[in-house]
């Protein structure tokens, strides 16, 4: 199952922040047709398409989606954003087919492996503390983290990206 969703999108006074209004129920759907619907029917100055499933990603911000909102973002945001900006660039369908493959890490035990991939950055500490409080990651999930890291970073550099490290927000 995907998720899919159409939010309000509003800007806070005086800041360039925004956040997320939920104005119908997700959709477990992922087939062209009903996501080319839905973008459709969200076409307005109030209403925006988000895609929550990675794997489609490409596909939707083709057809006009306004964006990413899945579990992933809080891997390595600066790719998605970098995918859903750049969805004609050459290198776009080699960078979709990374995140699809990278999602099978990324889901597995979340929201557990979001909070220690953050751990992974210098300079962040992070608690690792979750709903899922009885679930642990053991050493080869930890190494798949780590794997994953590296290779966030790899892909960065290939696209002239910043990693995002969370520290660098930490005295904004």
């Amino acid at each position: 199952h995907t998720h899919t969703h159409i939010f309000c999108w509003t800007e806070t006074k005086n800041s360039n922040r925004f956040f997320f209004r939920l104005l119908c129920g997700q959709d477990t759907c992922c087939v062209r047709a009903s996501i080319e619907a839905k973008i459709k029917a969200s076409q307005s100055p109030k209403f925006r398409f988000y895609n929550a499933n990675v794997a489609t990603t490409l596909m939707s911000t083709r057809l006009g989606a306004s964006g990413f909102s899945g579990i992933s973002a809080n891997f390595y945001p600066q790719i998605l954003v970098w995918l859903c900006a750049n969805p004609s660039h050459e290198s776009a369908h080699r960078v979709q087919n990374w995140l699809s493959v990278a999602e099978n890490v990324v889901m597995y035990k979340y929201p557990k492996s979001a909070k220690a991939f953050l751990n992974l950055f210098d300079g962040f500490t992070f608690s690792t503390h979750c709903r899922a409080s009885d679930v642990v990651l053991n050493e080869e999930e930890q190494t798949k983290l780590q794997c994953l890291m590296e290779l966030s970073t790899q892909l960065c550099a290939e696209l002239g990206l910043p990693v995002a490290n969370p520290a660098q927000f930490l005295n904004d």
